[in-house]
């Protein structure tokens, strides 16, 4: 299990957001249910019954239900999980094994459509049915990267039409919404990691930040990212963009890096490809990082969590104080301090 740091927060602030997700990881797997007669429809996430009902094991998020109330109104806020059912159906007869919703985000790819690749190996014969969103016929790169390594390319089946399958093998999820990670959630990433593990075409001996600045719809951008940028790397900091690189050479950037620093964001899930015991810094507002605290209880890294952002409403904007950012971090011994010159009275 990772250890944590917390820098910026108030008193109780912490305890609060601890309280909020089981830290330990379950040792235990995750149930696996047998659904008979799932419909998938295509473009439409999850199985769902003949009546057009979300098959709750079969959605793309799952939560236990000794979990708070508040998460479960969260996470199906605004959904009636309710379809309607075409009359024709191409019936398939054959056992499935499902693997879940291969999602476009970067980071929901990376922690739920992976959520029930733990299974793989315990039904080896059986072909892995996957739903995807809209028209998308393809994942992205680093999507066809992670369905390869694991060798699951062969196995794989997507819907283009309205389909019900007889009979389903759905494994539970490894990481649970917003609350909790089963120790198997691992396993799945790691494999990944050594498939593809080889000659890099570069190596990470310095820290790195992982910059958001240059992607254009992002609505976590700071204007003040730049001036960060600047200050990081005059103090010997690599600037990167890892939406620049490949799937390969992000983990090799995290398993090597000696200090990764970044705003709380989909990049840095690539945590839970590491193999290594690297260190983190977390830059945020002082909430939305449930599924970081997860990730930290099956891996071995180091999270300081540096609260020196602000948020404006539910979907404004997102304010770095840069001062209050480099101050946090030299206070937590992950940056040098610098001497600060003033005019006494």
């Amino acid at each position: 299990m990772a250890e944590r740091f917390f820098y910026g927060f108030e008193a109780g602030e912490v305890e609060d957001r601890l309280r909020k997700v089981v830290s330990t990881p379950d040792a235990s797997r995750p149930a696996i249910y047998k659904l008979n007669d799932a419909v998938a429809l295509p473009g439409l996430p999850g199985l769902y019954d003949t009546s057009g009902r979300r098959i709750e094991e079969a959605a793309v998020r799952m939560i236990s239900h000794g979990a708070p109330p508040i998460l479960r109104e969260k996470l199906y806020k605004g959904d009636r999980g309710q379809v309607c059912i075409p009359e024709r159906l191409e019936p398939v007869h054959e056992t499935m094994l499902f693997g879940g919703h291969l999602m476009k985000h970067y980071g929901h790819f990376i922690i739920e459509s992976m959520s029930r690749l733990w299974a793989r190996h315990l039904f080896p014969t059986l072909p892995i049915l996957f739903t995807s969103p809209g028209k998308w016929r393809q994942p992205p790169a680093y999507g066809t990267d992670v369905i390869a390594a694991l060798d699951l390319t062969p196995r794989t089946l997507r819907v283009d039409k309205p389909t019900i399958f007889r009979e389903v093998v759905c494994p539970g999820t490894a990481i649970e919404y917003r609350w909790k990670a089963y120790s198997v959630a691992d396993e799945p990433h790691t494999a990944v990691a050594e498939a593809l593990d080889g000659t890099s075409q570069r190596t990470w001996r310095r820290p790195v930040y992982l910059t958001r600045s240059a992607l254009s719809d992002d609505l976590r951008k700071s204007d003040a990212e730049p001036e960060l940028e600047a200050q990081l790397s005059s103090r010997g900091f690599d600037v990167v963009r890892p939406e620049m690189l490949s799937l390969r050479e992000q983990i090799s950037l995290f398993e090597q890096a000696p200090l990764i620093v970044g705003m709380v964001g989909s990049a840095l899930h690539t945590a839970l490809f590491s193999r290594s015991s690297g260190t983190l810094a977390i830059l945020n507002w002082g909430r939305g990082f449930e599924h970081y605290l997860l990730v930290d209880g099956v891996k071995r890294h180091r999270s300081y969590y540096i609260k020196s952002m602000q948020r404006h409403g539910e979907a404004g904007e997102y304010v770095m104080d840069v001062g209050r950012t480099l101050q946090l971090l030299e206070q937590a011994g992950l940056l040098a301090a610098r001497t600060r010159l003033g005019i006494g009275g």
